[in-house]
């Protein structure tokens, strides 16, 4: 699974406002949503489930997912990969402590790194 190469990395660092997620229903339908609690820990994004209804169905059902941050100065970072849902364990508790009980988490969800783009330009694949 590839890391987020250095330019993305700076752009995440540097990013303003909530990110972007993005998946897909078992008929090909998109759905996109707002994420304001999402941070990169290594070699994937944690992204809180605290009003997810569409996203939630999305994920379970097997969409894969795509996370797009940019910054002030319009330079954008778009993330593609797989979801899972975290309902207990390290990471779901990481989570847990970041809403600190601002809010109900229902879950977690961790975005795994396949494929990362700025603009057209692909960065990183994960090798097959």
């Amino acid at each position: 699974m590839p890391h987020l190469p250095p330019e993305a990395l700076d752009i995440w660092n540097h990013h303003v406002g909530p990110a972007i997620l993005s998946t897909v229903d078992p008929d090909g339908q998109p759905n996109t949503v707002y994420v304001g609690q999402v941070r990169f820990e290594g070699d994937r994004f944690l992204i809180a489930d605290v009003h997810f209804d569409k996203t939630r169905r999305n994920i379970a059902a097997g969409s894969t997912g795509s996370l797009l941050f940019i910054t002030e100065d319009t330079r954008a970072c778009q993330v593609k990969g797989t979801l899972t849902t975290l309902t207990s364990g390290a990471d779901y508790d990481r989570v847990r402590y970041w809403l600190n009980d601002k809010h109900d988490l229902h879950a977690a969800v961790a975005l795994s790194i396949d494929t990362v783009y700025r603009g057209a330009d692909k960065l990183t694949t994960h090798p097959n």
